[in-house]
């Protein structure tokens, strides 16, 4: 990399960082929208990838192109096109089965538009990949509530976007779809917690929603409680790197059907629990609606 461009990618890391604390104001200030209704949900998820890009990177608004031919949102410099991304709204990215969806619908406009990378978020989860011959390469792979910034978001910025990123991961498969079910309950991956692999069912845990997208609220306490009597100690057999993650997207599942605490006023033991989890590992304010904690 010339020195110029390293000398722009010092001064845009560091406008990443500084800008980092705003964005996530007005993240906040998104959601609560979401959660009082007052915006369209798609909607809401737009707003606050619009920031991302022209906040805290550095496109222009009028280089991020809004509902174009069918695509979301659609990063362009100079006339060309350079990454599609599919908006969903907050909270609905709750799995991998859910993330593959949107990837695959992401994908086909893609394709369509001759564009060679793809997104998908819903205001919460964010994946960017690169599309390859043989399956899809990640670009940056965060979570917009995190507390500090990766430095890969340099990586989507006007002048990461159109290059490879250093430290390449290795590309994973296309991801699966409703075709495939678990034996036992007949359910894609979509409706499960936790997938080990996106074509095993084996390795797929915690059904917590019906096949037509709906919270299944008699699967969804026994879930819960499953998670959080491994998460303090018991064998669940689930990696504990991802009992957070697990965690928050239970959590978004029972803010749809209002148990939340900050919802119910005499919400049930299992899903108090489930607050004071979020709590105690610093991600309650990664569900729609939940006051933060100080």
């Amino acid at each position: 990399m010339a020195d110029s461009e390293l000398v722009h990618q010092r001064q845009l890391l560091a406008r990443i960082h500084e800008r980092w604390p705003v964005f996530a104001a007005a993240r906040q200030t998104h959601l609560a929208a979401h959660a009082s209704e007052r915006t369209p949900s798609e909607k809401v998820a737009e707003n606050i990838l619009l920031d991302l890009f022209t906040m805290v990177l550095d496109w222009t608004v009028d280089q991020v192109r809004l509902q174009e031919n069918r695509v979301d949102m659609l990063l362009t410099r100079k006339a060309v096109k350079h990454l599609v991304i599919e908006a969903k709204r907050p909270g609905s990215l709750d799995g991998p089965g859910s993330v593959a969806a949107a990837l695959r619908q992401a994908r086909g406009y893609a394709e369509e538009h001759k564009v060679g990378k793809i997104a998908v978020s819903d205001g919460c989860v964010f994946e960017a990949y690169d599309l390859t011959q043989t399956g899809l390469r990640p670009r940056v792979l965060t979570h917009l509530s995190d507390a500090e910034p990766l430095d890969a978001l340099w990586w989507l910025s006007t002048r990461g976007i159109y290059r490879t990123p250093e430290d390449t991961a290795a590309v994973v498969p296309e991801p699966g779809d409703d075709a495939v079910l678990h034996p036992k309950y007949a359910l894609p991956a979509r409706c499960f917690a936790y997938v080990g692999h996106v074509d095993k069912p084996a390795t797929w845990k915690l059904p917590y929603l019906r096949i037509d997208g709906g919270v299944d609220e008699r699967r969804l306490p026994k879930a819960i409680q499953a998670v959080l009597h491994h998460y303090r100690g018991t064998d669940m057999k689930l990696p504990e790197a991802h009992v957070p993650d697990i965690l928050v997207r239970l959590a978004e599942a029972a803010c749809r059907t209002g148990r939340m605490p900050h919802q119910d006023p005499t919400p049930a033991d299992v899903y108090q629990a489930l607050s004071d989890a979020l709590v105690q590992i610093g991600r309650n304010s990664d569900i729609a609606g939940a006051l933060p904690v100080n």
